[in-house]
């Protein structure tokens, strides 16, 4: 599934949805989503820019930067370390 983190393909430039048949943009500044004509970017390049990755198609998109910590042992809490 090209898009979708698989090395290749294009998605939007705005949400990370991939692309399954962009287009050449009509000023040639790179491609576009034919639906919509929103701009169009590699898979590589979305990650690069968003250092995340794309969204798969009615997920939200997935940034690892903003993941939840796990909980560790003894953590302190208000009230105190865990027991």
């Amino acid at each position: 599934a090209a898009g979708l983190g698989s090395g290749g393909g294009y998605v939007r430039a705005d949400n990370g949805q991939p692309v399954p048949n962009p287009q050449p943009s009509p000023n040639g500044g790179g491609m576009i989503d034919p639906r919509d004509g929103s701009p169009a970017m590699t898979t590589e390049q979305y990650q690069a820019v968003r250092g995340g990755l794309p969204a798969v198609p009615g997920m939200p998109q997935l940034n690892l930067g903003q993941m939840p910590r796990p909980l560790v042992p003894n953590q302190v809490f208000q009230g105190g370390p865990l027991k």
